[in-house]
């Protein structure tokens, strides 16, 4: 039971990367968990390396990846762009449509706005070119949605735990394993997937209200997310597994007969 279990968070958290030249399947700007199986980021920038493409300024400035931009602040932004931080400010709030405050910090910007650093150093390169406001769209439309919206796994979280859990139902059958260990595995795969929704929502929140950063190996919004469609997917076996129990509380079903089945449990 123990390869089983290893096995199963094997499949669910890693994400293969093969090496290519360039996008197998033609993708511009193909954001993170990409669209197939060869995404890779090394600058960490949230966009496949594969099929990224330079957002067009006057000139070539300072390139900082993802992790180093959301380390700072909009002021240090524009310092290190050698711009006004409230000119920056300004045309961050109008490019995200919300007020951005010099002293805000852009991993908050990233985190609830999707901001990624590529269109924010497009709109710093934009404003020290003195190039058209950043309200004039970076990346054409197709492109900007690309960078912008992020892409979670619900369908292979979904599958994955759904081949899973037959394959513990089929072993459960076969007398390989009883239905109750079955049921103790979801349990502690519930457990499991709870604490690092739970956690690292906290974490999040802790960012966002107190501006407290750090440099996680991961994607914490990603975690959170990826993780809590996997708690809700284990709930409805859960529901499956038990729907007796709240027919018996919304239909007040004769009470021995619920009596009885608890004692089964």
């Amino acid at each position: 039971m123990k390869i089983l279990t290893s096995l199963f968070l094997l499949l669910f958290f890693i994400n293969p990367a093969l090496a290519q030249t360039d996008c197998p399947i033609g993708m511009v700007n193909d954001a993170a968990p990409g669209n197939c199986g060869s995404y890779v980021d090394k600058d960490k920038n949230n966009l496949c390396d594969l099929s990224e493409i330079e957002v067009p300024t006057a000139e070539k400035t300072t390139k900082l990846s993802e992790e180093e931009f959301k380390k700072r602040t909009v002021s240090e932004i524009a310092k290190i762009y050698n711009i006004s931080a409230e000119e920056y400010a300004r045309e961050l709030g109008l490019f995200l449509k919300i007020i951005v405050k010099t002293s805000d910090s852009m991993a908050v910007l990233h985190d609830e706005n999707a901001l990624c650093a590529t269109v924010a150093a497009g709109i710093a390169a934009n404003i020290k070119a003195d190039s058209p406001p950043a309200t004039e769209p970076i990346l054409s439309a197709d492109e900007a949605k690309k960078v912008i919206t992020p892409k979670y796994n619900f369908f292979p979280v979904l599958f994955v735990l759904l081949i899973a859990y037959l394959i513990t139902y089929i072993l459960a059958l076969k007398k390989t394993i009883s239905f109750l260990t079955q049921q103790r595995i979801w349990n502690l795969a519930l457990t499991l997937f709870f604490l690092a929704s739970g956690i690292s929502g906290i974490l999040l929140v802790i960012r966002i209200n107190y501006g407290i950063m750090v440099n996680w190996p991961f994607d914490l919004l990603m975690l959170h997310v990826e993780t809590g469609i996997a708690m809700a997917i284990i709930s409805f076996f859960h529901l499956a597994w038990h729907w007796w129990y709240y027919a018996c509380m919304l239909k007040r079903k004769a009470k021995k007969e619920c009596d009885a089945r608890e004692n089964n449990l």
